[in-house]
């Protein structure tokens, strides 16, 4: 029996099976898009509606022997919990490290029961309560990316809850942000150069900044000759 590169769901034989250490169930297809949605129907039911225990069936499995033991009920399953890990599976080969972790981070937030819009709209008032307007888009550029997924892998589920969420941030120059020298600073910047000297290369860096508002490592790179009566 092969594994999929979606959680519990393997192949024998080319027919798809659920499987969970030594619990199985056969989904009776050899379609893998049907038997991921079977899949799902083995976990919880349905996606839309509340969860179905009578739907979880746990088979032991012997090795030796070619039809399942018994059956009993299994313990339900996060909803969300499964397609998230069969989403980060499924797509990881695409991502580098970096972006792997913060999608896995991201999807984290979403709640494990059925997301609706006013289910996202609530995650997206609290997420804004203590994130920025720029790390909610993030977020929700990743939830967006997730729902995509599952809608193209789910018959059950054609809408994104997130979808027209994102939040307009006024564009502004960064200089804007930024607030000037007081007259108090600028008096405390020539006290501080003022205590080397003018024969210690640091009280020019100190002067250079003060007058043309370069950074400091921008300032290390200039050479003798590039600085002139008329200009640096």
């Amino acid at each position: 029996m092969l594994a999929s590169n979606i959680p519990y769901l393997h192949c024998r034989n080319g027919i798809y099976y659920y499987r969970n250490q030594s619990t199985w169930k056969s989904l009776k297809t050899r379609c893998k898009k049907k038997a991921f949605n079977l899949l799902i129907d083995v976990l919880y039911g349905t996606m839309r509606g509340t969860v179905d225990k009578s739907t979880y069936l746990e088979v032991s499995y012997d090795a030796k022997a070619s039809k399942p033991q018994s059956f009993s009920a299994v313990a339900s399953f996060p909803k969300f919990g499964v397609l998230i890990k069969a989403y980060l599976n499924e797509n990881r080969h695409s991502w580098c490290a970096r972006e792997y972790t913060r999608i896995e981070s991201s999807l984290k937030l979403l709640p494990k029961s059925n997301i609706t819009k006013e289910v996202a709209i609530e995650l997206k008032q609290s997420l804004l309560k203590d994130k920025t307007i720029q790390t909610f888009n993030r977020y929700l550029k990743y939830f967006n990316a997730f729902f995509r997924w599952v809608i193209a892998n789910n018959a059950d589920i054609t809408n994104n809850p997130f979808d027209g969420l994102k939040v307009i941030e006024k564009k502004t120059s960064s200089a804007s942000k930024r607030n000037a020298y007081t007259a108090e600073h600028l008096a405390e910047l020539f006290r501080f150069s003022n205590k080397y000297g003018k024969d210690d290369i640091r009280y020019w860096l100190i002067m250079l900044g003060r007058y043309i508002g370069a950074r400091m490592n921008e300032i290390c790179q200039l050479k003798p000759e590039d600085i002139t009566e008329e200009a640096i």
